[in-house]
């Protein structure tokens, strides 16, 4: 059993997560980490996973001993990325969510969210790159001409990749 304080200095008493659930929190940590998400993101989602019935916000962090804030963050940020969604529980006014259990939905979240937005910063970026080239007063090297031509067609091919990611997600997931 763990302890933790409350707001009202009275220890209270934070059972113990099963063993299952611990290891489903530390998968989807270590999942949140391999793509740079903060770790508490993980474990709230593998928590999440490991549970049938809707959790509040309350109840999260309760069982995972977080503060308010870092649960109302982490699901804020699931919920945007489309791996958790709101749920009516009928005679509680708390919002209470459950997780998205598809890898399709979860995937496609992921590339809407993550991926193509950084890609389109990307264009602009490289257009700034072009133009600093293009308005240069001193002779640009070769090398960074190649350079800038490599990183077009990575954009160009990443481009190209998501429509096809996002058509094997929908034809076998």
């Amino acid at each position: 059993m763990q302890m933790k304080e409350s707001l009202s200095d009275e220890p209270s008493v934070i059972p113990a997560l099963h063993q299952w659930e611990t290891e489903m929190v530390n998968l989807f940590t270590g999942v949140a980490n391999m793509f740079g998400f903060r770790k508490s993101v993980g474990s709230i989602y593998g928590y999440m996973f490991c549970q049938e019935e809707p959790l509040h916000l309350e109840a999260i962090m309760k069982r995972l001993g977080m503060s308010k804030g870092t649960v109302s963050q982490g699901l804020s940020f699931l919920r945007k990325a489309g791996a958790v969604r709101l749920t009516y529980v009928p005679g509680d006014r708390r919002e209470h969510f459950v997780p998205e259990t598809s890898l399709k939905r979860l995937v496609s979240g992921f590339l809407r969210d993550q991926i193509h937005p950084h890609l389109e910063s990307g264009e602009d970026r490289l257009q700034n790159l072009e133009e600093i080239i293009r308005t240069s007063d001193q002779d640009v090297p070769k090398f960074m001409e190649d350079r800038m031509m490599r990183l077009r067609s990575w954009q160009k091919q990443a481009k190209m990749l998501l429509p096809f990611v996002q058509k094997f997600l929908d034809a076998k997931i």
